[in-house]
């Protein structure tokens, strides 16, 4: 005979940009990882319940990602979100996590070239950034060689 042991939230915990206080803009995926290994409850599965600003609850996508789950969402206005992650109806660890949400930025600087698609150890990745009057100190073109 086998038992379950009872699900324990506290042992679950998640990782990633989606979470952060800051770092995510309006319009861009905020992902983070979902960690549930230990907590007991057998199969139990994470709840995500993300509120936007004003109180409007925002869509998002929970997969089982061998051994954890990715959540995505992507904001659509600036402001704070809270994101809450439940386990057997328990808050997991830091839960709910608290993210200022960024206005979108857009950027007139476009970048091009052969190695910002492919690239070999120990050669050189050449690509070609515009500022296209952009402010800032940039150049023309950019080479990178990969550390071996």
């Amino acid at each position: 005979m086998w038992s379950v042991s009872a699900p324990d939230a506290k042992k679950c915990y998640a990782t990633g940009r989606g979470i952060q206080p800051k770092g995510v803009r309006v319009g861009e995926d905020a992902q983070f990882n979902i960690f549930t290994e230990g907590a007991g409850g057998g199969n139990g599965e994470p709840r995500v319940m993300i509120m936007g600003p004003g109180g409007s609850p925002e869509k998002n996508t929970l997969t089982k990602v061998d051994n954890h789950y990715s959540c995505v969402y992507k904001p659509i206005k600036p402001g704070l979100y809270i994101v809450t992650v439940q386990y057997s109806g328990q808050p997991i660890q830091k839960s709910p996590f608290k993210v200022d949400v960024a206005p979108m930025k857009t950027s007139k600087v476009r970048a091009y070239g052969p190695g910002l698609k492919t690239g070999m150890v120990g050669q050189p990745a050449t690509f070609r950034v515009v500022p296209h009057g952009e402010p800032g100190q940039l150049g023309n073109t950019l080479t990178y060689r990969a550390m071996q």
